[in-house]
């Protein structure tokens, strides 16, 4: 079975990139890499620094866990290395999305990339990938950009978090949308102040971030 190099290959695109060129196309596919980071087998000689202990012993990861520092841009390098040449698929993080404009030129460019996936040995999760699809996600096609409305919803029905994990998962949320929402950073910026190193788990929630808060929700 052939392997995928992880090195040598171009960084990867940001969202703005990769939606500035497939806003005007008309066919959109998604495949959606299970477990991505544990795809990548360990170097034999980098396992002994993943050692962790349980009570039945130590143990060592043979895929790249999550956590390691250059883990995201080594899963990265791997996927620019899989998509090479292609001008019509592209990745941000662990999803890889195909578009074009003529469907005939959609079937073909996904006849390229399931050859690819296949030979490099990866995997996708069948239940999280879409094909043929005229939006996807943004909404994008067509020559627009817009939210999803299930994942508005979502943040405009969000409850006032109280400890730092559930601050998070809103932030991490409101976060997919950032572009749509003016003075975004300035916004959020009375929350991620309570995420700071050392302060309570409990947030201490107040006037400046309830109005944050409010704004935010009000945005989207």
């Amino acid at each position: 079975m052939n392997k995928i190099t992880v090195f040598d290959a171009e960084p990867m695109p940001s969202v703005d990139d990769i939606y500035s060129r497939l806003s005007k196309t008309r066919y959109f596919s998604k495949l959606d890499f299970c477990k991505g980071y544990w795809q990548i087998r360990m170097a034999m000689e980098d396992r002994p620094k993943t050692t962790f202990s349980t009570p039945l012993g130590l143990y060592q990861f043979t895929r790249m866990p999550f956590g390691l520092q250059n883990a995201c841009a080594t899963y990265g390098r791997m996927m620019r290395r899989l998509l090479d040449g292609m001008w019509q698929t592209d990745n941000f993080v662990d999803d890889v999305l195909t578009f074009t404009e003529l469907w005939n030129r959609h079937l073909n460019e996904l006849h390229q990339l399931f050859a690819r996936v296949r030979d490099s040995g990866l995997q996708v999760k069948p239940s999280k990938c879409y094909f043929g699809f005229g939006s996807l996600d943004y909404v994008v096609g067509q020559g627009c950009l817009r939210t999803t409305q299930d994942k508005t919803n979502r943040i405009v029905n969000s409850p006032i978090p109280a400890p730092k994990s559930q601050l998070r998962a809103f932030l991490g949320l409101a976060r997919y949308y950032r572009r749509f929402v003016p003075n975004y950073a300035n916004w959020c910026a009375p929350m991620t102040d309570l995420l700071r190193k050392g302060s309570p788990n409990k947030l201490e929630w107040g006037s400046a971030q309830n109005e944050a808060f409010q704004q935010l929700k009000a945005s989207e």
